[in-house]
């Protein structure tokens, strides 16, 4: 109970009837049998703000810690749809749809290929929905129960060479962890595939966790650099193989354009002559 709580029904103690100055209701016991437990609609209101408040804390700080613990690089934080330049508003749209209907794309196992050139924003956007499912997923959980915040894992974003390095340093014991975690994940977001080591047991590592994920029958989203002509190739079976379990189940996204990368790095180059005099 506020202060303020306290003052208002000091205010009224001598009263038959303690009338709120604020909203002219009576003020009534609220059941605990307790003086100044009285409560108008002011009061009843001010109690509700304050545990939406809390509760939309404790929530900001579950979103957080799933955010930090699931997307593997920092930059991918900052990557959302409120940072979006609006230079490709049909795929801006595309990436919000699939957001608004995850909980159907969820269901059928629908994921995103984004493919193309180097610099085109393929991870930019495929951060930005992944950030855009964590909310939504964390958020629909809600506060009620620490426990199931706990167990979920909302949404995995990583490279195959960080589950690579991940994989050799878990020891024989700590592989199984790795693979159940890409595999429970409600989302999994694969970032530019096709940039890992070419061997052999990069491959059987890779395909592994393709093929895992294709049985858990959960969404998975792909970056990548190779069209989809390279991915269905059939010169490289082990390859061939990983990638018929990504067309199967992902939509692929063209994206072309200009380099953000260039772009972003002129800017800077501008920026820092205009300071320099140069």
């Amino acid at each position: 109970m506020s202060v303020n709580t306290l003052i208002n029904a000091a205010d009224f103690m001598d009263s038959d009837l303690l009338i709120c100055p604020e909203c002219g209701e009576e003020k009534t016991d609220d059941g605990k049998g307790f003086f100044l437990n009285y409560q108008c609609r002011c009061d009843r209101e001010r109690i509700e703000r304050e545990r939406l408040e809390e509760e939309k804390k404790l929530l900001d700080k579950f979103i957080l810690r799933h955010r930090e613990d699931g997307l593997s690089d920092p930059e991918y934080l900052n990557w959302t749809f409120a940072a979006d330049d609006k230079k490709r508003p049909d795929i801006f749209d595309l990436c919000k749809a699939y957001v608004e209907n995850w909980d159907e794309m969820r269901d059928n196992n629908m994921g995103l290929l984004f493919f193309g050139d180097v610099g085109v924003g393929k991870s930019f956007y495929a951060a930005a929905v992944a950030n855009a499912v964590l909310d939504k997923i964390v958020t629909a959980c809600g506060t009620a129960s620490i426990d199931k915040q706990d167990k979920l894992i909302p949404v995995v974003m990583t490279t195959i060479p960080r589950i690579i390095n991940d994989l050799q340093g878990a020891g024989f014991g700590g592989k199984q962890a790795v693979f159940d975690r890409l595999q429970k994940a409600e989302l999994l977001v694969i970032d530019d595939l096709g940039t890992e080591r070419d061997t052999s047991y990069s491959l059987e590592q890779l395909y592994m966790i393709f093929d895992a994920r294709y049985r858990s029958g959960k969404p998975l989203i792909v970056t990548t650099n190779l069209a989809p002509a390279d991915l269905k190739s059939k010169d490289n079976l082990s390859y061939h193989r990983i990638y018929d379990r990504i067309l199967q189940n992902c939509i692929p996204v063209k994206m072309t354009g200009q380099s953000r990368r260039e772009d972003i790095a002129k800017r800077k180059r501008q920026h820092f002559n205009t300071l320099l005099g140069l």
